[in-house]
C-alpha cells in the first residue's frame, strides 16, 4: 500500500468525486466494509448495476465493472487520499482521511439517507 498522506480536499473536489454513480457506490460499500478486495467490489457492483436495470449480471458486464474500477474509480480515489490501493493488489482499503474529511463524510451519510 501506499503512505498515507492528509488529502486537501475542497468541496468542489468532492463534489467531483461523488458526481459518479459508480464512485459513489463504490464509496458506499467501503464506508460499510472498509475493507474490499477488487472482486468484491466488482460483484457487488456488477450485482447491484444489473438489479438496478432488471437485467441478469453477464460476464461482459462484470468484466466492464473491475475494468473501470481498476482503471478510473481506485487510482482517482487513491490520487485524492480517499482510499489507499496499488494495481497490483487486490484489495481496496478505505484511507483514514475517508472518515475525517467533514464534506466527504456529509455527502457520504446524505447517500446512506436517500439510498
Amino acid at each position: 500500500m501506499s503512505s498515507y498522506q492528509t488529502p486537501n480536499l475542497d468541496r468542489d473536489a468532492v463534489y467531483s468525486i461523488m458526481a459518479n454513480r459508480r464512485r459513489r457506490r463504490v464509496l458506499s460499500r467501503l464506508d460499510e466494509n472498509e475493507r474490499m478486495t477488487v472482486t468484491e467490489l466488482t460483484a457487488e457492483l456488477a450485482e447491484c448495476e444489473s438489479t438496478a436495470t432488471d437485467r441478469t449480471g453477464t460476464s461482459t458486464e462484470y468484466r466492464n465493472v473491475r475494468i473501470s474500477l481498476v482503471h478510473n474509480h481506485l487510482p482517482r480515489l487513491a490520487d485524492h487520499g480517499i482510499v489507499e490501493w496499488e494495481p497490483h493488489e487486490d484489495d481496496a482499503v478505505v484511507a483514514a482521511a475517508f472518515d475525517e474529511h467533514p464534506v466527504l463524510e456529509t455527502e457520504l451519510e446524505f447517500l446512506h439517507d436517500t439510498g
